[in-house]
């Protein structure tokens, strides 16, 4: 079979309001997903959004398909953000779950990407709810890292930043994983404390000059010092 994305058209609309439905199904199992219901204004209708979207100059739909067979589809919004920069913003992505991981998704955020390239959007982003990490790890294999660490970001600490350069990466290994970690620097632009994720007791702001007196995990000291963000008389302080 082949996977392929392409324009949706008014007689996919049948098809599409079907695979909406089933979308908006699946967020009920996943942690944000009753919020996500609730905030969504066509969770009556979804037939209603796809007639709209199709008809929207604004809003860009694909179909996925296994050779002729529409199996998924993704929407996308593209608009003018405050600066007049172009923006595109992926509000829906769903392939029916039989005919996921073998390249359907893959197809339709390379059209989606493609059609945000023509219409020159400087920037696209993605969303994703809290701990839906294979959704987080599809966007991010496709390009989308900034997007994703300002994400994280938010999900840890409750603050906006906007990502910088990338600062360096880790890898660590076991019998059980195998685990790259990237790191990044941020700007933040808000001015309030952090407030921790779910996963975490505490999130706390730490001058660098108090880093050498914490109890850092295996690693982080070195890295610290491996990237010159430690100064120097706290060095021997390190792991």
């Amino acid at each position: 079979m082949e996977e392929s994305a392409r324009s949706a058209v008014p007689s996919d609309l049948e098809v599409l309001s079907s695979l909406a439905v089933a979308a908006r199904s699946e967020l009920q199992g996943k942690k944000g997903g009753d919020v996500a219901d609730r905030l969504d204004p066509h969770r009556d209708d979804p037939s209603a959004r796809m007639t709209s979207a199709l008809e929207d100059p604004g809003t860009v739909v694909l179909v996925g398909a296994l050779d002729e067979a529409v199996v998924g589809y993704a929407l996308m919004e593209i608009g003018t953000a405050p600066d007049g920069t172009i923006h595109a913003v992926v509000e829906e992505v769903y392939v029916d779950p039989p005919a996921r991981s073998v390249g359907v998704g893959e197809a339709l955020l390379d059209g989606l990407l493609t059609v945000a390239r023509e219409r020159g959007a400087l920037a696209i982003q993605s969303v994703a709810l809290p701990g839906d990490r294979a959704t987080k790890n599809f966007f991010e294999t496709h390009g989308m890292v900034v997007a994703a660490v300002v994400r994280e970001f938010r999900e840890e600490t409750g603050l906006t930043a906007v990502c910088g350069p990338m600062i360096g990466w880790v890898e660590q290994m076991s019998a059980e994983h195998h685990v790259v970690i990237v790191d990044f620097a941020v700007t933040v632009l808000d001015d309030g404390p952090p407030v921790s994720g779910s996963d975490a007791d505490e999130a706390v702001w730490f001058a660098l000059s108090e880093v050498g007196a914490l109890h850092l995990v295996d690693g982080l000291g070195t890295f610290f010092a491996e990237h010159d963000l430690v100064p120097e008389h706290l060095l021997p302080l390190v792991d």
